[in-house]
């Protein structure tokens, strides 16, 4: 497998990660009408039916060209989420599943600051994941396996700096990959502090455990 399919497998076997959240963004989108533009849009989950549902123009952005690949996307763009620029603008721009929290204090910064140059309506999730962690360092354990695949994972938590580094192996007759990635963890606080920064006004907030989902507009 190569990484966009390690994502999609982990999304599917690890995470429980479907459709759960489509719903929201559509009702989102159909508010405010489109184009529409994901930000690390990954393999399509949203944009390809987002688009399906809503018949709006979905252009999704990502980093990796074999996310992108996968996705199938009528229209995407290699391209990263701190930096982009786009003529006209969009109507909305989503930063679905934690994506914001894959980048640094300044990168979030930066994200939020070009979607507001290129967008009118903002749709965006972010959890705390060390909302009541019992532990700073967990496994490495058994996550999942399915179909001749293994993946074990383990977590180290800075409480400190609020940053998570995941560590995951996947196992197969035909590859034994590991590999490591840094998350921060946003609570509700930060994400209304890091939007009224970048000039975003909340309209609509819906709280799942440690996740918040935000809609917001230009203020």
């Amino acid at each position: 497998m190569n990484a966009a399919e390690r994502y999609d497998w982990e999304c599917e076997h690890v995470l429980g990660r479907s459709d759960q959240d489509l719903g929201w963004y559509i009702s989102v989108a159909r508010r405010t009408g489109g184009p529409v533009l994901e930000l690390a849009c990954g393999t399509g989950r949203i944009a390809r039916p987002l688009a399906a549902a809503t018949g709006l123009t979905v252009v999704g952005l990502d980093i990796d060209p074999d996310m992108l690949g996968r996705a199938g996307l009528a229209a995407a763009v290699v391209g990263d989420m701190r930096r982009f620029a786009f003529r006209p603008v969009f109507a909305l721009v989503i930063v679905a599943y934690n994506s914001l929290q894959l980048l640094d204090e300044s990168g979030r910064r930066a994200c939020l600051t070009a979607a507001a140059q290129v967008g009118s309506a903002l749709a965006v999730e972010c959890t705390d994941f060390q909302r009541g962690v019992p532990a700073t360092t967990v496994g490495p354990e058994l996550l999942a396996e399915h179909d001749g695949v293994s993946v074990f994972g383990s977590v180290q938590h800075d409480v400190t700096r609020r940053v998570s580094r995941y560590t995951r192996r996947f196992v197969s007759a035909d590859e034994d990959v590991t590999d490591t990635f840094t998350i921060a963890s946003l609570d509700e606080g930060n994400v209304r502090e890091l939007l009224g920064q970048a000039g975003w006004l909340i309209t609509e907030l819906v709280r799942s455990g440690p996740s918040v989902r935000v809609a917001a507009r230009l203020s």
